[in-house]
């Protein structure tokens, strides 16, 4: 790198992460350039115990390369002899200012050198949104203030001033989120931003205390708008319509596959082909990490008819670039639009999967699992939890299926899956397309083990379908009858039917005991 000049510092390219860039005369000086395109020469030194030290000196142009240079080597001089200019300066300013605590933080978040409450360090997701709440918000606001000298209140005043808009303002970035605006949520989760980046200095002993912590944090409005079913069948008429009119096949398949697993936004449109095997999906990241997930047969069908023979790649491909689909959100806002449908956004489709698992009679836990929830990740190490996620996965899924095919049949068309899953357990065609004599076929002719004194011993999962299909009955038949968890046990053949149940099913569905042998 060459020396740093007023002309090489302007001519710095703009990057997403932060750039330190060396100067070539004196070793520890440099400039620092933010993605915001502001650039802070500073100094980097040894201490005393030989820590190394960074301490920002100032920012450019109010700050020139010469001036900048100058204060370096006095600060390095300092360094040299033993003391910590940044001890130094803290104790002449009566101590550090929020600002600075600022750029510590988000210089050693980027470093790795902070750690989540997971114990690891924080993800580049998470420091990209902190930058932003920083410098929209609380730089503005509380960037010269001494953090020494701040009170609950001062933080709280702050919130409620984010809260009314005061820092509200239009700017031009990349992708979402063009104009900086307030609210509860955005103030909630700025003093979230904020309480966090005290703590870690004060486990650095950057600080005494923490002027953010017991803050009285206004509630962040959670998202609880839901799809009917009424609005599901509309919005797969919609989907019809709209893919004879020419809609992206991506877009609409996207739109299908959050709605029928449950997935986050960026996990059902990042989603790739190497990640799925039957019923199960790795995901090599997601917002709490690494994880594996169960889907249903509706999602594995989708992912089937994204696929066409390949084996790598994003299952729903942009049909610019090599990345995949983003344009969710105008997709879906159009599909709505069209149904008369109104407050949906990609979220709706998550919890609006999440509703129809709990209305099928499915418990939290199950659900949890099924969605990612980082406390229910325990479910996932056990295999015989798996067959029962396959089940309420399947379920689920078929269930919100057969509600778009109601007004107009699928958009695309329908895919028989012919895979063996992961789990043990062969994933059976869907109901509709199987005959009773290929279900009595596929039956196993040994009995397994018996639950409880009345067990016939031979009710196998496979005859369960089979007596379904006779009846013309559902998987939601099964559960209004015996409830979610004996449901899930049975579709998912973790047990055999008792002889109670065989009762109440032959009672109800007219149909003679042999149907389930």
């Amino acid at each position: 790198m060459p020396k740093l000049t007023v002309s090489f510092v302007e001519a710095l390219v703009v990057g997403e992460h932060d750039r330190i860039i060396w100067d070539t005369e004196l070793k520890g000086f440099g400039v620092r350039v933010s993605p915001g395109g502001s650039r802070s020469f500073l100094v980097q030194y040894r201490n005393a115990e030989c820590q190394t030290r960074r301490m920002v000196l100032g920012k450019y142009p109010v700050l020139t390369p010469e001036k900048a240079r100058k204060l370096a080597l006095k600060q390095l001089g300092v360094a040299a002899s033993g003391e910590d200019p940044s001890v130094v300066r803290r104790a002449a300013r009566g101590g550090v200012t929020v600002g600075e605590i600022c750029d510590w933080y988000l210089e050693e978040a980027m470093a790795g050198r902070l750690l989540s409450r997971r114990r690891t360090p924080m993800k580049v997701s998470s420091i990209k949104n902190d930058r932003t709440r920083i410098e929209d918000h609380i730089r503005p606001l509380l960037g010269t203030r001494k953090v020494k000298a701040m009170t609950l209140g001062d933080v709280e005043r702050f919130q409620a001033d984010v809260a009314a808009g005061k820092t509200k303002k239009s700017v031009k970035r990349k992708g979402r989120g063009a104009t900086t605006k307030g609210g509860s949520g955005v103030a909630g989760r700025t003093i979230a931003t904020l309480r966090a980046m005290f703590s870690h200095a004060l486990r650095w002993e950057l600080i005494e205390r923490n002027p953010a912590l017991g803050v009285r944090q206004v509630p962040i409005g959670k998202r609880d708008r839901r799809l009917t079913e009424e609005e599901i069948v509309a919005l797969g008429g919609e989907m019809v319509r709209a893919a004879e009119r020419g809609e992206a096949p991506a877009g609409l398949a996207g739109v299908e596959m959050l709605l029928v697993t449950g997935f986050r936004r960026s996990e059902g449109l990042g989603l790739r082909k190497e990640w799925v095997s039957g019923p199960t999906v790795r995901f090599p990241d997601t917002k709490t990490g690494a994880q594996r997930r169960i889907i249903g047969r509706a999602a594995r069908e989708l992912v089937a008819f994204q696929g066409q023979g390949a084996t790598a790649g994003y299952v729903f491909p942009s049909d610019r670039g090599d990345g995949p689909v983003v344009a969710i959100e105008r997709v879906l806002k159009r599909l709505c639009a069209a149904a008369g449908i109104e407050g949906v956004t990609p979220h709706t489709l998550r919890h609006t999967f999440a509703t129809m698992a709990a209305e099928l009679g499915y418990a939290e836990l199950t659900i949890g699992a099924l969605l990612g929830h980082a406390s229910h990740g325990v479910t996932q190490r056990y295999v015989h939890v798996d067959k029962i996620l396959v089940a309420a996965a399947d379920q689920t899924s078929l269930h919100i299926q057969a509600l778009l095919a109601r007004e107009a049949g699928l958009w695309r068309p329908q895919v028989d899956l012919l895979e063996q899953d992961e789990v043990g357990v062969a994933a059976p065609p869907p109901m509709a397309l199987r005959s009773e004599p290929e279900v009595k076929a596929s039956a196993p002719t040994t009995a397994k083990a018996s639950v409880g004194p009345e067990a016939i011993g031979f009710g196998t999962a496979n005859a369960l379908f089979g007596a379904m299909v006779s009846a013309g009955k559902a998987p939601s038949d099964l559960v209004s009858l015996l409830g979610g968890p004996s449901a899930t046990e049975l579709l998912g053949g973790m047990r055999d039917i008792s002889m109670p149940e065989l009762r109440t099913l032959c009672a109800e569905w007219k149909v003679a005991p042999t149907a389930f042998l």
